[in-house]
């Protein structure tokens, strides 16, 4: 199959790689996919930064005024006081939790990707879909325009010889009334053609579809193409088609979740480092007389080093308890697993099934064209002759019209099949 385009110089028309190429730019559900998976990363980075160790630090100023007992005596309390702390706490052990939450962010982070290129070759599909209706829709327009200036031009005739007497005004009449049947079948293709032009419009998210328009190509006679058996169709899926991937990789970040609740069953053990001073002044130094504050930071200055564990002992069961819940998102996963199988499995059968059926339509389509176009030929020489009437030649003009109509229905049905049996097998997208 070859597309070959037709050149033109009016307004700039859209190539189908165009299509598919705008259409993955700015879709808005793929947009979204995107945000999520921009998402999913940073919850890779909040994993990761999760083994740094927790550094903070404060300072606190108060004063105190009121009386207080000092030596024996009610005196004036009046005080001021500073104190100034660092304190850093790191993870020594966990069970290897840390290590698991950064694995499940990664696991999350590939579903999600796989999700966006699933989206995206859907939405290429439904634009080659959308990009071939178009196509053959123009291609029926033609059909029709030519028909109805066929019958036009078969009206022109008619009204000659009828006003010459050689023939009844009931052909004259006849001829004009397949001029409206031709002509109103003409308007009704060209309405299709634009309908399908939005619905390919609508499918990009277009904001002007009013000036929107494809490029005009020709699509060369198709040959039959071989498919590979079956089972080759649904092994090749299975390994490259996203929705697969997807699925998989749900199992692994369901069961890598299982294991960061288990972490929770084990002791923790976590390094503490700390560092201090302060600083205390009275403001009545009649007993006691206050250090300066460079002397006391410099004396009450001091550090702690510590090593915590905290080990579970009983919580009611609920860490149990959600790792049973995480068993059963395994077992979900693992289902939601056969379930795209058995649904992409179907489809590719169907795919393979239609594939062949639409060759041999079209291949059928193509005998019927050229025998419809032959008995149309003789159709005519005899109505020149004088032999049938415009009755039997209207007949047989319109079995050519839908001969024809069909074959170009069948032809770019199986043109899709192909292009759809591309998409399973993982073949980029390609205009030919």
């Amino acid at each position: 199959m070859l597309f070959i385009p037709i050149l033109s110089f009016s307004q700039e028309k859209w190539s189908l790689q165009h299509c598919v190429d705008y259409a993955l730019e700015h879709n808005l559900q793929i947009s979204a996919e995107k945000i999520n998976l921009e998402s999913q990363r940073n919850n890779v980075l909040i994993a990761k930064k999760d083994k740094l160790p927790n550094i903070s630090g404060s300072i606190n100023n108060s004063v105190n005024f009121g009386q207080n007992v000092i030596l024996g005596t009610l005196q004036r309390n009046d005080n001021l006081s500073n104190n100034t702390n660092f304190s850093a706490s790191i993870q020594l052990y966990g069970n290897g939790k840390l290590k698991k939450s950064i694995e499940k962010a990664q696991y999350d982070v590939a579903t999600e990707d796989f999700n966006r290129q699933n989206i995206e070759n859907n939405i290429s599909l439904q634009i080659i879909q959308g990009y071939l209706q178009v196509l053959l829709n123009k291609e029926v327009y033609k059909i029709d325009l030519s028909s109805y200036e066929n019958a036009d031009k078969l009206y022109q005739k008619s009204k000659l010889t009828t006003k010459a007497g050689l023939t009844p005004f009931s052909v004259e009449s006849e001829a004009l009334a397949e001029v409206s049947r031709k002509q109103q079948a003409m308007l009704n293709a060209e309405n299709e053609v634009k309908r399908a032009l939005f619905d390919l419009s609508v499918l990009l998210q277009l904001e002007d579809d009013e000036n929107f328009d494809i490029e005009d190509v020709t699509v060369s006679e198709v040959q039959p193409q071989i498919p590979e058996s079956t089972a080759f169709y649904i092994e090749t899926a299975f390994e490259n088609q996203p929705i697969i991937k997807s699925a998989e990789t749900q199992i692994k970040s369901a069961k890598m979740q299982t294991e960061v609740i288990k972490s929770n069953l084990y002791p923790t053990l976590s390094g503490n480092v700390g560092l201090g001073t302060y600083y205390f002044n009275y403001f009545n130094d009649t007993y006691t007389k206050s250090s300066s504050f460079f002397k006391q930071y410099y004396e009450n200055f001091g550090q702690q080093i510590s090593v915590s564990a905290i080990i579970p002992i009983f919580n009611k069961g609920i860490t149990r308890l959600q790792i049973e819940q995480s068993k059963i998102q395994e077992t979900l996963a693992e289902n939601n697993l056969s379930r795209q199988k058995l649904a992409l499995k179907q489809s590719v059968k169907k795919a393979v099934f239609d594939s062949n059926a639409n060759y041999q339509n079209y291949a059928a389509a193509v005998e019927v064209e050229k025998n419809s176009k032959l008995s149309l030929n003789l159709a005519e020489k005899s109505y020149t002759a004088g032999k049938i009437s415009i009755y039997d030649l209207n007949n047989a003009r319109n079995n050519a019209i839908t001969a024809e109509s069909q074959l170009q229905q069948a032809k770019y049905n199986y043109i899709f099949s192909v292009k759809l049996l591309d998409f399973y097998t993982g073949k980029s997208f390609k205009e030919n």
